[in-house]
């Protein structure tokens, strides 16, 4: 009785899981802590199932880290942030594309080094145009918006975005708009870290519903 009780629970939780909105949130070296966090954690309280992938081909290291003799042996999960804070993700984003995986939206945090980092990953850029192809949702927050998604011409069918404003003028094709989230169609743009709690509740209204993203907003204290 209790294996048949176990194997009912494993099957509801599986089936909850896959029912699930599916997110999917790459981090590489110099990727902002702040705003990763805020992403992650807000859609994980909204029920999302959230996928944390480290990208390995990252070509741009913060320069600190050629004095941390450590730096070269972390294990391909083991994320160096953008104020050199390490973060360990689910799972490499090598393991994303093997499993061939799919995701109902792709969150990108910011950070200048992280957004090059995404900019020239040879295996994340032609998933994300992929993605993108597809109709799936994508929300870019501070330098990647601009950075990354303008940079490879995947702003083309999207009239107005924000992104952090040190990188703004890399948006000539759209409509700066100085708002701190943004959306557009199926794309959500924000500006940096002190906006990226809006930004992610935005991400749970679109995607999960108001009256969540209300509730975890009053649960966090968060006055917009």
């Amino acid at each position: 009785m209790q294996t048949r009780r176990r194997s009912f629970f494993a099957s509801l939780q599986f089936v909850r899981r896959m029912s699930a909105v599916r997110a999917l949130v790459p981090i590489a070296h110099g990727s902002e802590e702040i705003e990763f966090a805020c992403i992650a954690d807000t859609l994980r309280r909204a029920g999302m199932h959230v996928t944390v992938a480290a990208l390995t081909d990252c070509k741009h290291v913060d320069p600190k880290t050629d004095h941390d003799p450590s730096f070269k042996f972390l294990e391909p999960r083991i994320v160096t942030m953008s104020r050199l804070v390490r973060v360990v993700a689910d799972t490499t984003f090598d393991h994303v594309l093997a499993e061939d995986e799919h995701f109902d939206i792709i969150c990108l945090p910011g950070g200048a080094r992280g957004a090059e980092n995404f900019r020239d990953s040879e295996k994340f850029v032609p998933f994300l145009k992929s993605h993108m192809s597809r109709g799936g949702w994508t929300a870019a927050l501070c330098a990647s918006p601009a950075v990354v998604l303008a940079h490879h011409g995947l702003l083309s069918e999207h009239s107005k975005a924000t992104s952090h404003p040190s990188v703004s003028s890399k948006l000539p094709n759209q409509e700066f708009v100085d708002h701190r989230v943004v959306v557009d169609g199926k794309l959500i743009t924000s500006r940096g870290p002190g906006t990226s709690l809006e930004f992610a509740l935005e991400i749970v209204r679109r995607l999960v519903g108001v009256d969540t993203a209300e509730n975890i907003k009053n649960a966090m204290l968060v006055r917009e």
